[in-house]
Formats: C-alpha cells, sequence, structure tokens
C-alpha cells in the first residue's frame, strides 16, 4: 500500500516506513489512521492486514492502539512507544533507573498494558533473553499488587545495574547513599518517601542484601505507626 503523507518534514510513502514512525507521532498517527479514507484503502489493498487491524480497532486505549497498529504494518523493530526508541532491554532499564526516584509514566505503560511482552511475543521470542522475558512477566504480575516494585524491580533487572541514580547523583552502595541522605534531611520524612517510591527496596533486593532489606522494611513501618499515633 503506497502512501504520500507528511509528518511534519517526514515523508512517509508505505505501512512499513508508517509503522516506524507512528512512535514520534502518536496523535497524527491516530488521527490518519482512522481515517475513514486510510481505512478503505487498507481494506481494499491490504485485507489481511485490514483484518487484523479491525481486530485492533477494539482497544479502547488510544496509546495502546496506536503501539500494537504500528508493530501491525512493522513487526521486526525495536521497542517504539510515545518518543522513546530502545534497541536494546537493557537501554529501557537504564532510562527507568536514570529518571529515579520518580517515574516515567509512559515506561510505566510498556509495564501496565503488556507492551513490552506483546512485541517479544510478536517476534516469536527471538529478540529476548530467557531471563529477560521472566523478569517482565514477573513485572506484568507484581504491577497489579504494587506497580512502583514492579516498575523499579524492573528496571534492575533489565539494566543490570548496581548503581542507584537519585535525582541525577549516583550511588554504588547502599551505606553511602543512606549517609548523605540522612545528613541533612529528617530522618522521618526519608524514611515515608523510601515507603512511597520502593526504589531504594528494589535496589537492595536486586543486590540480595536481603538482611538490610528487612531491616529497613521494619524501619519504615516503625515509623509509620509512630505517626499514626
Amino acid at each position: 500500500m503506497m502512501l504520500d503523507i507528511y509528518f511534519d518534514k517526514l515523508h512517509i510513502t508505505n505501512l512499513v516506513e508508517l509503522g516506524k514512525n507512528m512512535y514520534l507521532y502518536p496523535d497524527l498517527s491516530y488521527s490518519l489512521i482512522i481515517n475513514n479514507e486510510f481505512i478503505n484503502r487498507l481494506q481494499e489493498e491490504e485485507p489481511q492486514i485490514y483484518a487484523k487491524f479491525c481486530e485492533l480497532q477494539e482497544i479502547e486505549d488510544d496509546d495502546e492502539f496506536i503501539f500494537k497498529v504500528s508493530y501491525l504494518f512493522c513487526p521486526y523493530m525495536s521497542l517504539r512507544y510515545r518518543g522513546y526508541c530502545f534497541d536494546k532491554l537493557s537501554h529501557l532499564g537504564e532510562k527507568m533507573i536514570n529518571f529515579g526516584p520518580n517515574i516515567d509514566i509512559y515506561l510505566m505503560d510498556l509495564i501496565e498494558k503488556h507492551l513490552i511482552s506483546y512485541v517479544a511475543e510478536l517476534q516469536g521470542l527471538n529478540t529476548i533473553t530467557k531471563e529477560e522475558y521472566i523478569a517482565i512477566k514477573k513485572a506484568e504480575r507484581t504491577y497489579l499488587t504494587n506497580p512502583k516494585e514492579a516498575y523499579f524491580s524492573l528496571a534492575f533487572e533489565l539494566s543490570k545495574s548496581t548503581i542507584l541514580v537519585y535525582y541525577d547523583r549516583a550511588y554504588i552502595n547502599p551505606k553511602t547513599f543512606l549517609e548523605i541522605m540522612t545528613c541533612d534531611a529528617n530522618i522521618t520524612k526519608f524514611a515515608l518517601d523510601l515507603s512511597e517510591n520502593e526504589y531504594f527496596f528494589a535496589w537492595l533486593k536486586y543486590l540480595k542484601y536481603d538482611n538490610h532489606l528487612k531491616r529497613y522494611k521494619n524501619l519504615v513501618q516503625f515509623i509509620e505507626e509512630r505517626e499514626k499515633k
């Protein structure tokens, strides 16, 4: 199916090119693919793709719809979503960590909507390791009860990084991190902040600091209970 459309200065001439670039122009892409003229041409010229396109039209979330349509048009491409492009899943993990302790809503989408595993399965699990796939599926399950834990745990599993990046500063071990965090800050506020973002705990878990993890979680619980009195 030949196309002659422009997204800003980008000239798109076929469905493969469209699929590759929809992540950069989600709003323009959405307007195009719900246009009756486009849909009619797709039905006439690409009946097999059109049949799958009709199935995807049942998706209620616009971002998920655009994402899956882009892989319908170009199935074998890197992970691309809302302006992000990751050639390797390790790069995704690194990006998630570099936002710490904050969470990027679009990267969280990848877990919530099962988009990483969707692409991996679509591509026959040929572009992903067994360990990465297990970590992704685990994160999808964990999301149902603790989204932040799912997010940061997956970040460390994919990046294989042992470094915590906290507001653009890197820490190589928990002791140094805690010394700096508590020297000027109120310990109560710090403990409560930790309980909210799960970032520090995900780091300890990845480092296999089980005893430290239990100790700090007990501290947080104690402080929270004291605050309620």
